[in-house]
């Protein structure tokens, strides 16, 4: 349920600058609503912009728990809160 607080206008947000559908995934590292796109994409975002967690589930899911050796996936990402 935390993960679709607001969600709906996050994903619109999402969808005008990557292209294409997103949908609530849960929640990532507490403060992270992670999201899901059409493509498979994962992404999480949270107070410091958007992280890409993977190109698919499978990928984000092996970055979640396993971590890939301190390499900066963050985005600033203002346009969220516009």
């Amino acid at each position: 349920m935390d993960a679709c607080i607001d969600a709906s206008a996050e994903a619109q947000r999402l969808r005008r600058r990557y292209g294409e559908n997103y949908s609530p995934l849960g929640t990532w590292s507490i403060q992270h609503k992670a999201y899901v796109a059409a493509s498979g994409r994962v992404i999480a975002v949270g107070p410091g912009g958007l992280r890409q967690l993977g190109t698919g589930f499978a990928e984000a899911l092996t970055y979640v728990v396993e971590g890939d050796g301190g390499a900066d996936r963050t985005e600033r990402a203002a346009w969220l809160h516009d």
